[in-house]
């Protein structure tokens, strides 16, 4: 199947690391780079911050179709726990292009620690 990046977006937000994973792995076998990947990943989970935080969608800067989804979505993680994901992702992102971790592994990893909220990332 074509890889959707916005069925990776919905299952983080489900969070569902299985799927989100499998997801992930066609996107990369099928020639997505990890580092683009981590960017739809920032923007999910950042809308789910700014929705968990806000009660509407002008008030989080959201279009109102995306600020449904995130504010539902929001409900799967502790405002703690998406403010421990974002933070993360940035790590991997920056630790991966100083080269000291495989991105697409970090990212792999971080999409499987999404179920119990343990931190996967090093340096994190």
């Amino acid at each position: 199947p074509e890889f959707n990046i916005f069925a990776l977006a919905d299952a983080v937000g489900s969070r569902d690391p299985v799927k989100s994973w499998m997801i992930y792995r066609q996107a990369v076998d099928a020639g997505h780079g990890s580092e683009a990947i981590i960017g739809t990943l920032f923007w999910q989970v950042k809308s789910m911050a700014l929705a968990a935080n806000a009660k509407s969608a002008s008030e989080a800067g959201l279009s109102p179709f995306v600020f449904s989804k995130s504010k539902k979505n929001s409900g799967n993680f502790s405002k703690e726990e998406l403010g421990r994901l974002l933070s993360d992702l940035i790590v991997m992102y920056h630790e991966g292009h100083r080269g000291t971790v495989d991105l697409e592994l970090a990212a792999e990893r971080w999409l499987l620690s999404i179920k119990n909220g343990t931190r996967m990332v090093p340096g994190a």
